[in-house]
């Protein structure tokens, strides 16, 4: 496995983790997490070299950078933007990215399948830092075994504080089969509950009878969560997931990795639903000039 370098700052928070192969050939992941990105631009880099330190890598070993392309952060999309495309046309490696809700319903894929779901349909709704949420939903369904034999080594996950989780590394399910119904959207809340029920309308007029399942970090305001719990009483909502786990992002850079192509890499967009929060200037600073 090629060394794989993955960077969320669309949230509130920023996440970085790099995946790689050790000399024994055992997979292991590091991983630092800031708890807010007040300053991110000062800190992207060293928190970079902190997981290039912990992995033993420089940065010239790495083969991919992978990105959330938002929506979120106006400021954390633009800056990890910047780095990506930095790293790409310096190092010469791919530069991938994700939207943030299908990060999150990558995450909710992966454990629910985990449980045994073996298909359904899933909101995503983000934190937008106003009353509107985004929004987008999509149908999983599980997808054939991909069963990989593992190795008897743990592997070992990098925190924060620098201390070392391990994981068992057996058989592995291959959660692919994600799919986007809808377009994202930024939903004012007289309107979410119109949604949420066509989503759940949408999963039950299937011949499997699907449920329908809830994420996302706007589901930490306590208000959208009981209006969300009035709208569809019969979801289940999934309030563990938030943004999702930097870690699928590696997952899904090696997926389209995978995939055969002669086409170079599309220069990466931001996801933008709406317009910046900025204000025009009274009058152009060329004004007189």
């Amino acid at each position: 496995m090629l060394p794989i370098l993955a960077l969320d700052s669309a949230g509130q928070t920023c996440s970085v983790a790099l995946a790689y192969q050790d000399s024994a050939g055992a997979e292991k992941q590091a991983e630092r997490q800031l708890g807010s990105t007040r300053n991110f631009e000062t800190q992207l880099v060293p928190l970079v070299q902190e997981v290039c330190t912990a992995a033993k890598l420089q940065p010239q070993d790495l083969s991919a950078v992978v990105i959330t392309l938002g929506p979120g952060s106006y400021t954390g999309q633009r800056l990890a933007l910047c780095f990506a495309s930095g790293l790409r046309v310096a190092l010469g490696i791919r530069s991938l990215g994700f939207t943030s809700t299908l990060l999150a319903a990558r995450t909710a894929q992966r454990l629910l399948v985990e449980r045994g779901v073996k298909h359904g349909q899933i909101a995503v709704l983000l934190d937008s830092r106003r009353a509107e949420p985004f929004a987008q939903c999509f149908y999983f369904q599980k997808m054939e075994q991909d069963t990989k034999q593992g190795t008897g080594q743990g592997m070992k996950q990098n925190t924060e504080q620098g201390t070392e989780q391990d994981t068992k590394q057996g058989t592995e399910q291959n959660t692919k089969g994600l799919e986007a119904t809808g377009e994202i959207v930024s939903l004012a809340q007289e309107d979410l509950a119109a949604w949420l029920q066509e989503a759940e309308s949408t999963a039950a007029q299937t011949t499997t009878g699907e449920s329908l399942f809830v994420c996302g970090d706007a589901l930490s305001d306590d208000k959208l969560a009981a209006l969300v719990a009035q709208a569809v009483p019969k979801a289940e909502i999934l309030s563990a997931i938030g943004r999702g786990r930097v870690a699928e992002l590696v997952e899904l850079a090696r997926e389209a990795m995978g995939q055969a192509t002669d086409e170079p890499d599309k220069p990466l967009q931001a996801a933008y639903v709406r317009e910046p929060d900025i204000s025009a200037p009274r009058r152009s600073f060329l004004e007189g000039v």
